[in-house]
């Protein structure tokens, strides 16, 4: 796929994960937009209709939040500049040498991530991500679920009743429920996925925070400010070789 590329990725407990992506080259063009959307809601009839006519796509309901994904980096790289905000915001340059720049200064400015974590800690970041682009997927969750360290007997219980939470998920949805209902009716322990994605400043924001609610967050936290300095990682370093864009 031409339009955005994963560069890191940590585990982090039994099934999370922090990722480190690169949406660089979702802005090139029209074809790249809509393969970015596609990616980020698999379905590419929504992603047509989010690209051609926002308005009837509010009505249906779909999730807006995923055109703040598609921007241009400019100097600061805000969700400000994105194609939510801006219906007509320009493409990159088709001159090569003016593209090289812009994407220089997109690197530099933008980084974004996809975290699969607990619920409880999707929420205690969300509660601190002034300013960052927040696109939580609507797709069927997997039966997974994060447990503190603690005895035999202990883990058996909260199996028993992560499972029954489970059960009755899956009978709501056979019920006709949708899935945002239905997931009122799992704990805060199941996991989610999260696409997060914003400019220099809004994720030092994140980074300096120090209020989360629970110690399972600044791991996270601290995971992505680590993977954001790392240089063979880092999408502010634009790497090159002979004009070509990697």
């Amino acid at each position: 796929m031409e339009s955005v590329r994963k560069i890191a990725e940590r585990k982090i407990w039994n099934y999370g994960r922090v990722e480190l992506w690169d949406f660089a080259h979702a802005n090139r063009n029209a074809l790249t937009r809509e393969e970015t959307l596609s990616f980020l809601l698999r379905n590419r009839s929504e992603a047509k209709l989010l690209l051609s006519d926002p308005q009837e796509a509010r009505r249906q309901e779909l999730p807006l939040s995923v055109l703040e994904f598609i921007r241009f980096g400019g100097l600061m790289g805000r969700r400000e500049e994105s194609l939510r905000f801006q219906p007509h915001l320009a493409f990159w340059s088709a001159n090569n040498e003016e593209r090289w720049r812009e994407l220089k200064e997109y690197r530099e400015t933008v980084a974004t991530f996809r975290l699969t974590v607990p619920s409880f800690v999707l929420e205690d970041i969300a509660i601190a991500s002034n300013g960052l682009s927040f696109y939580i997927p609507n797709f069927p969750l997997e039966n997974k679920f994060w447990e503190p360290n603690a005895s035999l007997t202990t883990h058996f219980i909260l199996r028993d009743e992560n499972r029954r939470q489970w059960r009755t998920f899956e009978k709501l949805l056979r019920l006709d429920w949708s899935l945002k209902k239905a997931r009122l009716f799992l704990g805060a322990n199941f996991y989610r996925r999260v696409w997060l994605q914003g400019d220099r400043d809004s994720f030092s924001q994140l980074f300096r925070e120090e209020g989360f609610s629970f110690s399972q967050t600044f791991k996270v936290v601290s995971l992505m400010n680590r993977l954001e300095r790392k240089r063979q990682t880092q999408p502010s370093l634009f790497d090159f070789d002979g004009g070509v864009i990697h």
